[in-house]
């Protein structure tokens, strides 16, 4: 699930909720117990006017890989570890030149990140969940003029991204159809191959 300062549910029953500075996962039921964790977002992190409070949260389907941010970059983390070990951008000039509009999960390793980076404009990346850097970004894709978008949907049968962008000033609300052809076993270790993009606006 993905939640925006508030909170949402995934089809495994995993509720996730967003703070300012922290997160928490509760998996399971009333009938076989449930598991709770809180997990505070890193201080390098927050401690930042730009990032502080955050905005939003994505869960990894299966709950192993949760993903957090303010207004620039972003922090992962493998929610399966005792020690919680968030990777960030180890570069602050990387960190700040993206300003994410919204993230999911497009696999339970690999991270879409929807943002505007500085010279570049609207743009979506994919990220390894293991690894938050430019150089290690498996396909960048240009999203279609004029979307900025607030929310996104995958559904990964169809490689479809929905992309919604609000009203705003004078412009209308619009509707974005990208697709994505996520032909790749990276959970496996095997070569990804690179999506070969498609759209449909408005």
């Amino acid at each position: 699930p993905v939640a925006s300062q508030g909170g949402a549910i995934n089809q495994h029953g995993c509720v996730l909720l967003c703070a300012a500075d922290r997160i928490i996962i509760g998996c399971g039921s009333y009938d076989l117990g449930s598991a709770v964790k809180e997990m505070k977002a890193p201080v390098s992190y927050t401690n930042s006017n730009l990032n502080w409070p955050l905005r939003m949260v994505a869960l990894s389907n299966n709950a192993s890989n949760v993903a957090v941010a303010g207004h620039c970059g972003l922090a992962v983390c493998n929610t399966s570890r005792n020690v919680q070990k968030w990777r960030l951008f180890g570069s602050t000039a990387e960190e700040k030149s993206m300003h994410v509009r919204c993230f999911f999960w497009c696999s339970n390793t690999v991270l879409a990140v929807l943002c505007n980076v500085a010279g570049q404009g609207e743009q979506l990346y994919l990220f390894p969940h293991d690894h938050v850097a430019m150089s290690a970004v498996l396909h960048t894709q240009a999203l279609p003029t004029g979307c900025v978008p607030s929310v996104a949907g995958y559904c990964g049968l169809t490689g479809t991204v929905v992309l919604w962008t609000a009203a705003k000033e004078s412009l209308p609300a619009r509707l974005d159809v990208c697709h994505l052809s996520l032909d790749f076993s990276y959970e496996q270790g095997v070569a990804f191959n690179v999506p070969v993009p498609g759209q449909t606006a408005q």
